[in-house]
């Protein structure tokens, strides 16, 4: 077994990266510029890396690419001293059980993790999924990805109900439409787990209790998701509010541009970080889901050169 130290719940906080798979043009995955990814996050000085989330297209991976993927994140953060967070949803019990295994016996730090999404999972199987989780993650902890695109939205009374039977679940990503997006179940929610959120919500739900984020941002700057970082552990509401308004800017350019197009998540990870230059990653992502193109990077590039300059270092 790897050498690892789980994390803590309080170690759950920051602006992780949610980092995509560079994928060869022969759609293999191409580990050396992963491997050089990787590095350049831990680098930066963001709080560690996460990999298998849906920009890390973990419903693209074949079993023996998901191990690969995970060894190579683990150990090349283990070699810069920071942690590995390790996505390991799926669309059953027993696959979601068998990445969790793989996770721990690698060294994983901590597990992301969705429902199964195909089929909405039934009220009374909410606790008895995290249970068959816990058993073999043992103390390792657990952040639930709580996304729309799994069918089922959780109540915080849900969300406590959990946490009183599993010790282990740590945090939530929450992401539209969720509970934890709200003021009040924000509020709730980040008495008894970490509640991680966009950033352009930082301003509204830091004083809520929002701990941090889990996302793509850290890819694209990671100097400027840091100092929105500082600025929260400051409470530095106005500055967040500043940054607010201009990362809403940038999402209603992408969708206004993008999402008509069939853009999804690792698209515009990969397109933001190739147009700031962060990453090496690959521009293509795995079909059927719709890549960006040079074209469109250099789109993003030229809007933020006058909408927002300083994603670009600028």
């Amino acid at each position: 077994m790897a050498e690892r130290r789980n994390l803590t719940q309080n170690e759950l906080v920051g602006a992780w990266a949610s980092l995509p798979v560079a994928w060869t043009a022969d759609d293999e995955f191409d580990e050396p510029t992963y491997r050089t990814d990787v590095a350049q996050c831990c680098a930066a000085g963001l709080p560690g890396v996460c990999m298998g989330g849906t920009t890390g297209e973990f419903y693209a991976m074949e079993w023996e690419e998901f191990r690969g993927i995970a060894h190579a994140t683990i150990q090349e953060c283990n070699a810069h001293g920071k942690p590995a967070i390790i996505g390991c949803t799926g669309t059953h019990t027993r696959g979601v059980v068998r990445r969790v295994e793989a996770a721990v016996e690698l060294g994983a730090a901590a597990i992301l993790v969705a429902f199964p999404f195909w089929l909405e999972v039934g009220d009374e199987q909410l606790v008895p999924f995290f249970r068959n989780l816990a058993e073999v993650a043992g103390d390792l902890p657990i952040v639930f990805e709580e996304t729309a695109r799994a069918k089922k939205l959780l109540t915080v009374r849900q969300h406590q109900e959990i946490k009183d039977a599993v010790p282990s679940y740590a945090a939530v990503h929450a992401t539209a439409d969720t509970v934890g997006t709200t003021p009040a179940g924000c509020q709730t929610l980040a008495r008894f787990v970490n509640v991680l959120v966009h950033e352009e919500l930082w301003s509204a739900l830091g004083p809520k209790g929002a701990a941090g984020s889990l996302g793509m941002m850290a890819c694209w700057n990671p100097r400027l998701v840091i100092g929105f970082w500082n600025s929260l552990q400051r409470k530095d509401w106005v500055s967040l509010g500043i940054a607010r308004a201009r990362i809403r800017s940038l999402l209603k350019f992408l969708e206004s541009e993008f999402e008509a197009r069939g853009f999804a998540d690792t698209a515009y990870a990969r397109m933001g970080a190739l147009a700031t230059g962060f990453l090496k990653t690959s521009l293509r992502n795995r079909p059927p889901y719709r890549s960006a193109t040079e074209e469109d990077v250099a789109l993003f590039r030229n809007w933020c050169l006058k909408g927002y300059p300083e994603l670009l270092g600028l």
